[in-house]
């Protein structure tokens, strides 16, 4: 299992896809393909939805491996 913290960019430095940027390095790792992933998010649930993530609650989402380890 993977336990991602909620992605945080500076205001100066919104808009420019620098969070997706993020996700996307971390969810097409090979590393991390084969574990469930889980966030904590307050406000940010269409970002992660669009990864693959699922509400789970109010603020937790978790994503199903997209892999398996060889």
């Amino acid at each position: 299992m993977f336990y991602l913290c909620d992605v945080f960019v500076l205001k100066e430095y919104q808009g420019q896809g620098i969070g997706k940027k993020l996700v996307e390095v971390i969810i097409n790792s090979e590393e991390y393909e084969w574990m469930t992933g889980i966030l904590a998010t307050l406000d940010a649930h269409g970002l992660y939805e669009q990864y693959g993530f699922e509400r789970e609650s109010e603020r937790l989402m978790g994503r199903l491996p997209q892999g398996r380890k060889i």
